[in-house]
């Protein structure tokens, strides 16, 4: 299925997007400003909760957040004890206070302990957003879509960075036996040092 948000400009479509995208990140240095709070008022912190569903099997074993666990349909919305007919989801919240750094915690009403969540962790909620930086994601990368996608038609999570490894180990392989047959390459290295040269940029040493 696919939603989309429809909205004027300043409706805050971007806004909503943007709050997902803190929500979940991946990534483990985000950065958090000031201009992020309500008129920039840091004294009280800022929350954001999503609740996401088809989660990782690794996610829902008990010692990782099978605790924290809740259920979901499109009759009764969410419960915070799973039944039966429920979709199993995780809800996750975001906290920043006035020290600007980021804890992302899964949460449920029937326990008062929260249980942080690592980026390792929401790596595999695979939540992306295609935008200024998209060439990253279709490229073979830690936390990549196209690598989390190839691990998943795979089954196995390390894959992608083993075949990665071993084509690199191959490419310098073939490169070091190949040397005298490059000799396009190189004639493309003399040319941009002479290209260089002639805007007055020497080289200590040749071009490879």
């Amino acid at each position: 299925s696919m939603v989309c948000l429809i909205g004027s400009g300043d409706a805050t479509k971007s806004t909503v997007l943007t709050a997902i995208e803190y929500a979940l990140c991946p990534r483990y240095n985000l950065q958090i400003h000031d201009t992020d709070f309500y008129k920039c008022d840091t004294s009280q912190p800022f929350m954001i909760t999503v609740t996401v569903g088809q989660l990782d099997e690794s996610l829902m074993a008990e010692n990782r957040f099978g605790c924290y666990l809740r259920g979901w349909n499109e009759n009764s919305g969410l419960r915070d004890e799973p039944e039966d007919e429920d979709e199993i989801v995780l809800s996750i919240r975001l906290r920043v206070d006035e020290t600007l750094e980021p804890v992302w915690e899964a949460i449920t009403d029937r326990h008062e302990e929260v249980r942080q969540i690592s980026s390792r962790d929401r790596e595999k909620l695979g939540v992306n957003w295609l935008g200024s930086y998209i060439d990253r994601e279709f490229a073979w990368g830690r936390g990549a879509a196209l690598s989390r996608t190839t691990s998943q038609l795979t089954g196995n999570p390390e894959n992608v960075s083993g075949l990665l490894a071993e084509a690199n180990r191959m490419a310098r392989g073939a490169v070091a036996g190949a040397r005298d047959g490059l000799e396009s390459l190189q004639a493309a290295s003399r040319t941009a040092k002479t290209a260089a040269t002639r805007f007055g940029v020497r080289s200590k040493s040749d071009y490879q």
